[in-house]
């Protein structure tokens, strides 16, 4: 009995030494805290651990304050069951456990862990629980090492930098017992896998998912879904909305179409913010009106799927206000323009149940299949335009007056015999033009809530040889404003400026772009009034490029106010409406567009912010001819800002230097200080040669200088010195050259911040513009910066500027 007795001892002590050291690493990582308590030389003895046969199986130190990191010395805990240091302050990188074959819990959520390796689940084979949430993990995508871990129950990593797509292996096969799953708050891309549906989810939490929301009837189980935050569009599928045991469910801050859900309030509770989605309506189970089901049940099978940059555009229940669509005036939709959008699926028969459409383009998409037959039913169809896809088959028997532009599709006609027709339409027929014209709307009342100013006159000019010559001209009497709504067209404004007038300082017409969510920022005219030495110059058109929705607006000036024009453009969709001396185009482009300015040559130069999903390394300067046809970029390969926002150039110099905002995925959601510190935000200037488009040299704005937006050269050209204003600073920063050739910079103005309550920047300029002559400067007063003003509406400030002697004056009689 002593000789038993005995040898439990010696084994005991044999063991308890196997698990000594990695305690004592662990106790050393974290500092040797106090607060614990560990200071028995057998850490089975110590607070928060537990022991089985004086082997470590648990760990639970959450909740103390700790700091310091976790050793790679855990891996030899070989009995560890449960790690838990939730809640704390440790650091450094998770380390690899892949010898703990018995761990089953790890928590370390609520942290400040940095990097977690893509091998990290290697060998976890038993683990169950493990929660990730809230730190901040280098990006990283969940790995293949986490199928090691199949007997998974709660995989929990909200808010941890997750990014990437979701993987196929999260499926019942390989998790059978997985019944948790939230990456909510994280990076993630891409669609919901249709693996999903047949697991046993009872929770799922998703963040940044695009693409639809699948069939989840196969998750029986499912009690709580969040969708929230998430880029989802499309229907809601009638399957989640009469799902048996979904007891909560969060659609907000998404962009879903159709009618709202109506869920059973009595037994599911709905997280379903008002306006948050692109419903047609507000009030759940009210049905859209017939054309957007229409709409949407033909969208689908053209683009696999409703994507994101229509749906959210596409929101109210009226489709004539939507991009890509027209309506005459009595509301039946008459033009689709698809043209450009990426689109790789296959034309819907259900085109045939728009019974007015006269106009469907198709043109550079991806399409596949054949014409359907059923186009043909179309009594007023007079243009079908599919040029430049992969589509086969015979052409369909359309009637004579029916143009249609198949030029680009190889297979057309090889699949049945038959050719197709490459007919272009040229200029549309006066019975289209005036039909589109009496469709849109005009006028009403309205708010200037953000505005840019453009001066300009009634006619096709003035083209001056040089800016003192300008100086020297008359005044102008015309100011074209751009307007900015939320929830209707934004509109471009015609104020008059004529102190002789009876309407002077008042806006006199209002020209709604056809759309909701342009947002129009700056604008510019197609040719230079004053730089180029050129007096025949003709501002023909005024530029607005559209900041959210990927496009540019065109509005052309006409000496001959009865002059009617209309006209197509390769890129264009060009629509005479409202004012007979003005017509609107737009074209897409891929990009947020911003600056546009134009160029001795008649070419123009436009900012592009981002790429088409909103990253910051999209941004880059395009180039268009005087009758708007992409050239191309203009800087060279690989040498792109890495944020964009103004330009200037001064010709004598041979120089360009632009400013830097910030990446659209940051500032199209609002502005949040954090994302400055993420470096969501620019804080340089790019000097480029010029016109070469090489990049010479960045200028580090530092703190005194953080986003640097509106950037302009002295107006005496034989100068080489300028000015930016830094949104974020309140600073005017000048920016030289130098004697050795290089550019320099130095703060020149530190504006007094100018405290505004119930924003959350309080302290930023607003914009100014001087007209051409250089005599009057005008800024808009809107409200972000002057909410008190906004009672009455937005407001302009008239300065008047002297030229000769110096010195500013409000003009008075213009408030």
């Amino acid at each position: 009995m002593w000789l038993s007795v005995t040898v439990v001892s010696v084994e005991s002590q044999s063991s308890a030494s196997l698990d000594t050291p990695s305690m004592l690493a662990l106790k050393a990582s974290l500092g040797n805290p106090e607060s614990l308590g560990w200071s028995d030389t057998d850490p089975c003895k110590w607070a928060h651990v537990m022991c089985f046969n004086n082997r470590v199986t648990d760990i639970q130190i959450g909740s103390q304050n700790l700091k310091g990191t976790l050793p790679p010395d855990l891996n030899n805990l070989t009995f560890l069951k449960k790690l838990e240091v939730m809640q704390n302050q440790l650091s450094g990188q998770l380390p690899i456990l892949s010898g703990l074959n018995a761990l089953q819990q790890f928590l370390v959520n609520e942290n400040n862990f940095s990097f977690i390796s893509s091998d990290f689940f290697t060998g976890l084979t038993a683990l169950q629980i493990i929660y990730l949430d809230y730190n901040p993990f280098l990006p990283w995508q969940i790995p293949e090492s986490l199928k090691h871990a199949s007997g998974l129950q709660i995989f929990s990593a909200n808010a941890a930098n997750v990014t990437g797509t979701l993987p196929d292996f999260l499926n019942r096969d390989t998790f059978p017992r997985l019944e948790h799953l939230h990456l909510a708050f994280n990076n993630l891309q891409g669609p919901i896998p249709l693996s999903f549906a047949n697991s046993f989810l009872q929770s799922l939490w998703l963040n940044e998912q695009t693409s639809t929301i699948p069939d989840l009837s196969g998750l029986s189980n499912l009690n709580y879904l969040s969708l929230r935050g998430n880029g989802l569009s499309g229907i809601v599928p009638s399957s989640l909305v009469n799902h048996l045991k979904l007891a909560i469910v969060n659609l907000t801050d998404n962009y879903l179409q159709g009618p709202t859900p109506k869920f059973d309030t009595t037994r599911v509770e709905v997280d379903m913010k008002a306006g948050s989605n692109s419903f047609c309506l507000d009030e759940p189970g009210v049905a859209c009106d017939p054309r957007i089901d229409l709409l949407l049940s033909t969208l689908e099978p053209l683009a696999l799927g409703y994507p994101t940059f229509l749906a959210k555009a596409w929101k109210g229940n009226d489709p004539g206000t939507w991009i890509a669509i027209g309506c005459n005036s009595q509301g039946h939709i008459t033009f689709i323009n698809y043209n450009y959008r990426g689109f790789s699926g296959t034309i819907s028969p259900k085109f045939a149940k728009f019974p007015f459409l006269e106009d469907l383009l198709l043109r550079n998409n991806s399409l596949t299949g054949t014409i359907p037959d059923e186009l043909t039913t179309l009594s007023n169809l007079t243009w079908l335009d599919v040029a430049n896809n992969s589509l086969s088959g015979k052409e369909p028997n359309f009637g004579p007056n029916v143009k249609v532009d198949t030029e680009g599709n190889p297979n057309i006609g090889k699949l049945f015999g038959g050719g197709g027709r490459h007919s272009h339409p040229g200029i549309p027929s006066r019975r289209r033009l005036d039909r589109r014209e009496n469709g849109y709307r005009c006028g009403g009342e309205s708010v200037i809530q953000h505005a840019t100013v453009i001066n300009g006159c009634c006619n096709n000019g003035p083209g001056y040889a040089t800016p003192l010559q300008a100086m020297s001209g008359p005044k102008e009497k015309l100011l074209y404003v751009t307007c900015v709504y939320s929830e209707k067209p934004d509109y471009l404004g015609t104020m008059d400026v004529d102190p002789n007038s009876p309407t002077y300082s008042k806006i006199i017409h209002r020209l709604p772009v056809p759309y909701v969510g342009d947002e129009l920022h700056h604008s510019g005219w197609n040719s230079c009034s004053s730089c180029h030495g050129d007096p025949s110059a003709q501002r023909r058109f005024l530029v607005l490029p559209s900041l959210i929705m990927y496009q540019i607006h065109l509005y052309g000036m006409f000496k001959d106010a009865l002059a009617r024009l209309s006209y197509r453009l390769q890129f264009a969709e060009c629509v005479k409406i409202c004012m007979i001396h003005i017509f609107y185009c737009f074209f897409q482009i891929g990009s947020n567009l911003h600056t546009s300015h134009c160029l001795a040559s008649g070419d123009l130069l436009v900012v592009c912010l981002g790429d088409k999903d909103g990253n910051a390394e999209g941004n880059g300067f395009h180039l268009f001819d005087s009758e708007f046809n992409v050239k191309g970029r203009w800087e060279k390969p690989g040498h792109s800002p890495l944020f964009e926002y103004d330009f200037r150039y001064q010709p004598r110099y041979k120089t360009m230097i632009s400013s830097s905002w910030g990446a659209p995925l940051a500032f199209t959601k609002g502005f949040n200080p954090q994302h400055e510190s993420d470096g969501l935000y620019g804080r340089l200037l790019y000097v480029y040669s010029w016109p070469e488009g090489e990049l010479k040299q960045t200028m580090d704005l530092g703190n005194t200088g953080l986003i640097p937006l509106e950037i302009r050269f002295l107006h005496d050209p034989s100068k080489d010195t300028g000015y930016v204003g830094c949104a974020l600073t309140s600073n005017m920063v000048r920016f030289f050259k130098t004697p050795d050739g290089s550019w320099s910079h130095e703060v020149a103005i530190s504006m007094e911040p100018l405290k505004v309550q119930n924003w959350i920047l309080p302290e930023m300029p607003g914009l100014i513009r001087t007209s051409i002559e250089r005599r009057t400067s005008n800024g808009a007063w809107d409200r972000q910066f002057y909410p008190e003003l906004m009672d009455k509406g937005s407001h302009m400030l008239h300065i008047d500027v002297d030229s000769v002697k110096g010195g500013l004056a409000i003009n008075p009689n213009f408030l």
